[in-house]
């Protein structure tokens, strides 16, 4: 081996240290870096509105990292429902326009909540919980699935024939 091609590939390593040191103390300054009081209530009001649609799921909104910006921690909220949405899923959220991301994120809500609510991809007779909460504060559960077994209690649907009895006089 030459000595030259030695010379490049440490070089090239300690290139890529160097970016690896950087974004780790820039990431140790948003670690350390608190919320600012003026983002806490758009943060919390963010969280609240990912949350309505994640519960429907079981599950909950994250909450929001320290140094995080509001728009960052939408894109992150949203990301994660993105794969409910036939339309956005699998694109790149991050690349958009703070404009465009504002109707995309709309969509996405709406299409995460659509599909938590009328879920297609159940088997027959599969359920799944839908936990809501109420202007009060009450949480109250839904089941939702194609087919319910409280089906299997009713009775068949009935059927009436009507006559024409207009020309027996």
């Amino acid at each position: 081996m030459s000595g030259g091609s030695d010379n490049a590939a440490l070089d090239e390593m300690k290139a890529a240290l160097d970016e690896a040191l950087a974004k780790l103390e820039e990431l140790q300054g948003l670690v350390k870096q608190p919320v600012a009081d003026a983002d806490r209530p758009s943060l919390e009001n963010i969280q609240a509105r990912a949350d309505s649609v994640m519960i429907s799921f079981g599950d909950r909104a994250p909450v929001f990292m320290a140094g995080e910006k509001p728009i960052d921690y939408r894109r992150r909220l949203a990301s994660m429902l993105q794969k409910h949405s036939k339309i956005w899923k699998g694109k790149r959220l991050e690349s958009m326009s703070d404009e465009v991301f504002g109707e995309v994120e709309k969509q996405v809500y709406a299409d995460a909540l659509q599909a938590a609510l009328h879920p297609s991809d159940f088997a027959e007779g599969e359920m799944r919980p839908v936990r809501r909460q109420n202007e009060f504060g009450h949480f109250i559960t839904e089941f939702v699935g194609k087919d319910s077994f409280v089906k299997q209690f009713g009775l068949p649907p009935r059927r009436a024939r009507i006559r024409d009895r207009s020309n027996i006089l």
